[in-house]
């Protein structure tokens, strides 16, 4: 049994990769506001989403914060 634990050991652990988050991230921009981001603008540390945008697209993207979150469950929060 323990053989069985050491081989599943390093899916125990599985996170999915930021650029799986960013991407996903994109799409849903584009499917609630209609904005195209690339994935430069996009940093992600420890579940936050790091925008790096005009403030008047951050803006636009911050009031429907509370819908992309829903949409993205892995991203704790915009900033």
């Amino acid at each position: 049994m323990k053989l069985i634990n050491n081989l599943l050991a390093k899916y125990r652990d599985y996170k999915v990769a930021d650029t799986d988050l960013k991407i996903e991230l994109i799409k849903k921009i584009k499917e609630i506001i209609n904005l195209e981001i690339e994935l430069k603008d996009i940093r992600i540390k420890n579940s936050l989403a790091y925008l790096n945008l005009s403030p008047t697209v951050k803006t636009e993207i911050l009031l429907n914060k509370k819908t992309i979150l829903t949409k993205v469950p892995n991203i704790i929060d915009l900033r």
